[in-house]
């Protein structure tokens, strides 16, 4: 371990001179295209194995953006508890999502008069989400007078399995 912080500190000659040159990007590698506006508070977007490209917003609306037209349309809205940092903070989409239309959400909620973190499982059909398809997989306390820099990004692995930044 120490061999290896003395290394990355220039073998105590201080850090290593970095060369911002070597590590930007190449002007012709980057390209910034605006693909739709009046989004408020964009959060995260995902694709779903269709193409099909769904953003959520913090304060709880879910859009739908047709990348073949760039048409955006709402697909929904999920009542959550928006304050602080909180609100609507992640999305994904099933690995079997053909078969089963499946999509999640990790969202804060104060529902019953509880604030919390839930992770729902909900069926998109016709650029829509299904709020009546609601299955709640996993909720997590939270203090609303403890708040922080809020993760919840939503990826699955190659083995199926589900993971969430917190």
């Amino acid at each position: 371990l120490f061999g290896g912080i003395r290394w990355s500190m220039g073998d105590g000659q201080g850090p290593p001179a970095l060369q911002y040159e070597q590590s930007a990007p190449l002007p012709w590698r980057v390209m910034s295209e605006t693909i739709a506006r009046s989004i408020g508070e964009p959060i995260a977007f995902e694709f779903n194995p269709d193409g099909e490209l769904y953003i959520i917003e913090r304060r709880g609306r879910i859009r739908h953006l047709d990348p073949a037209t760039g048409e955006v349309s709402d697909a929904g809205q999920l009542e959550v508890y928006a304050e602080a940092e909180n609100g609507l903070m992640g999305i994904t989409f099933a690995p079997d999502f053909e078969q089963t239309a499946h999509g999640y959400l990790y969202y804060a909620t104060d529902a019953e008069g509880r604030h919390r973190y839930r992770l729902s499982r909900f069926e998109f059909r016709d650029k829509a989400i299904l709020p009546e398809t609601e299955t709640v997989l996993l909720e997590v306390e939270i203090d609303p007078g403890e708040t922080g820099h809020e993760g919840g990004d939503l990826q699955f692995d190659a083995q199926g399995n589900l993971w969430i930044s917190t």
